[in-house]
């Protein structure tokens, strides 16, 4: 695992090209109406993201002073811990009718699919047929301890199990597992980086999942054990997160620059997080965590249901784009068998099966390959449906509850 001092490093090969590249006028500024032009023979390696020891990060910063886009230090990260869990499987697989997985017109056929988080148990029944490309960022080994990458990979991509449908997209052949947090669901920002670049560039993925979040929390902790008073070590986590989401936020614009040459473009979904309590008191609401609050990342949200109407859970962080059932989720169990968790985490591969039909739909239906991750954001948004949210605001829920596409 990178260390907390070191610092993460965005470089870009294609830069001085794109400085030196002026647009031409009759240049087509719509990717849905026109073809974009195309930059192929301009595009040299991949973005990079390199890890360098705080002793060398000045010296790294003149070497690269042509390249570097952006920086930060390397931050805490946690799984979103679920907010309930059960080993028991009696719980209706309710998610998949409430966004009608049940009976859709696609499966994700054809879509890679990268989920970054604990590891997965790709023995499990629910991935019989899945082809796995995993990676341990963590050096604690590719088993999934924790559980929590299993269960999410089941609702995201999972086939049947003892006959209860519990994935949204079971087409989906091809996977990209990292294991970025370690067995007690601790990781980095500099693993997540160095991940979600070999899933869009190695992988070549299309829709990633990340149930995790960066911890602010974590960050003032350590801060505070390096002796700096509580007021400074709040400032400075503040100014570490805020750097770490420039950079992400970057990466994701390298990311669909390179679409249709290095990369086929990715769309990421991340959970929104489960710091809030509506439940104690409805002012008690935490707006999302990084990575869901970057610009170019879908921040899902969690539902609940009662009789024909959902709600926002008590625990899902606002300030989301769209929103997913994330209660008393049915889905693969690390060891074997089924088990039930909530949590925003449970409700994103949900979003992220969602996203997996309609990149299918969109290549079927020819979208310009360079215009489909914009797309698929674009539809996933416009096509949820808030009228069943009760009390639907857009800073709770988002456009709505996903809907798979017809």
């Amino acid at each position: 695992m990178k260390n907390s001092n070191d610092y993460i490093l965005l470089l870009d090969h294609n830069l001085p090209e794109r400085n030196d590249r002026t647009p031409s006028e009759d240049e087509p500024l719509s990717a849905y109406e026109f073809e974009m032009p195309d930059l192929s023979s301009q595009i040299s390696p991949s973005p990079s993201v390199l890890t360098i020891g705080a002793e060398s990060f000045l010296d790294a910063k003149t070497e690269y002073s042509d390249k570097l886009v952006a920086f930060a230090e390397n931050v805490p990260v946690a799984l979103i811990e679920p907010t309930f869990e059960s080993s028991s499987s009696d719980a209706s697989i309710w998610g998949l009718a409430a966004i009608g997985a049940d009976s859709p017109a696609f499966d994700g056929s054809g879509v890679r699919a990268a989920i970054l988080d604990t590891g997965v148990d790709i023995t499990h029944p629910a991935f019989l047929g899945v082809e796995f490309e995993t990676a341990d960022f963590t050096n604690t080994g590719l088993e999934d301890v924790k559980g929590h990458g299993t269960h999410c990979a089941g609702t995201f991509f999972g086939r049947a199990v003892e006959g209860r449908r519990i994935g949204v997209a079971p087409g989906i052949r091809n996977v990209y597992s990292a294991k970025v947090l370690d067995n007690k669901g601790r990781g980095t920002s500099a693993n997540v980086f160095a991940a979600l670049h070999e899933a869009i560039y190695s992988f070549q993925a299309n829709v990633v999942s990340l149930s995790l979040g960066f911890n602010y929390a974590k960050s003032v902790e350590l801060l505070v054990e390096k002796g700096l008073p509580l007021d400074i070590a709040t400032g400075r986590a503040l100014s570490l997160m805020m750097e770490n989401s420039r950079l992400l936020d970057k990466f994701v614009q390298l990311a669909n620059q390179a679409t249709g040459t290095v990369c086929n473009g990715a769309t990421i979904i991340a959970a929104s997080g489960n710091s809030s309590k509506r439940n104690e008191n409805s002012s008690f609401i935490s707006p999302s965590s990084i990575p869901a609050s970057t610009n170019g990342i879908v921040a899902c949200g969690a539902l609940g249901r009662k009789e024909n109407t959902f709600h926002v859970s008590p625990f899902s962080n606002s300030d989301v784009s769209v929103s997913a059932p994330g209660e008393d989720i049915v889905s693969a169990s690390s060891g074997g068998g089924l088990s039930s968790k909530s949590g925003t985490s449970m409700a994103c591969p949900h979003a992220a099966g969602v996203a997996a039909m309609i990149w299918e739909k969109a290549r079927k239906e020819r979208v310009n390959a360079k215009a489909i991750p914009t797309y698929v954001i674009s539809e996933l948004e416009v096509t949820c449906d808030s009228t069943k949210i009760a009390n639907h605001q857009f800073e709770e829920s988002g456009h709505g509850i996903v809907v798979c596409p017809t």
